[in-house]
């Protein structure tokens, strides 16, 4: 495109930054970004841009290159979005680093960010996935007070969790309250029988 006049914008770069990350080329995608915040020319690096390397580093478990990224795209002054904060809140989850990604959790709200099914998706699977039903009951219960609507993988989450805690009835019941006509009746059969599990 240079050799040809025409100079490449913000979505020509998140083009080629997409396709570095998918294909597990997360540095190549980091030195495209600090091409594009060197030439500038109105054309520097976004909150999409760092978020699709960040998530890129995080995918190749290069946790330390995107969390050093992240700290780089605040000092930039580029606020990070919903999907920013989603992709660091699922890596830690997928570590197990629970607590720090409550921590997250609370920073993304405090920065007036609101989570979404994806976020709170993470946490669940997260405290599901390290036998914390509790803490999962909690991140359900905050998910549904904030209007979000349960989806097939927070469903399955919950219901992975029971089955191989021995808990096939309830994981059975759990199918039938999300297959409940109308959106209203499956938060309200799924919260009624998130009481009386945690409560057990």
């Amino acid at each position: 495109m240079p050799e040809l006049g025409c100079v490449p914008d913000a979505f020509a770069y998140s083009t080629v930054l997409k396709s570095l990350c998918d294909n597990s080329m997360s540095q190549r995608g980091l030195d495209l970004l600090h091409m594009m915040a060197k030439e500038g020319g109105g054309c520097s690096p976004n909150v999409v841009a760092y978020s699709t390397v960040i998530h890129g580093f995080f995918k190749e478990g290069e946790t330390g290159k995107a969390c050093n990224l992240f700290h780089e795209m605040m000092q930039q002054g580029v606020e990070p979005n919903v999907w920013t904060y989603s992709s660091i809140i699922d890596a830690l989850c997928k570590a197990r680093a629970m607590d720090k990604a409550e921590l997250v959790l609370e920073k993304m709200v405090n920065k007036g960010v609101q989570p979404n099914n994806v976020t709170y998706n993470c946490m669940i699977h997260g405290y599901s996935t390290s036998g914390q039903l509790k803490e999962a009951a909690k991140m359900f219960r905050e998910m549904t007070s904030q209007g979000l609507i349960p989806d097939n993988f927070t469903c399955s989450s919950l219901m992975t969790y029971l089955c191989k805690h021995g808990r096939s009835k309830e994981a059975a019941e759990f199918f039938d309250a999300t297959t409940a006509k109308g959106h209203g009746d499956v938060i309200s059969n799924l919260l009624l029988h998130f009481a009386s599990w945690v409560c057990q």
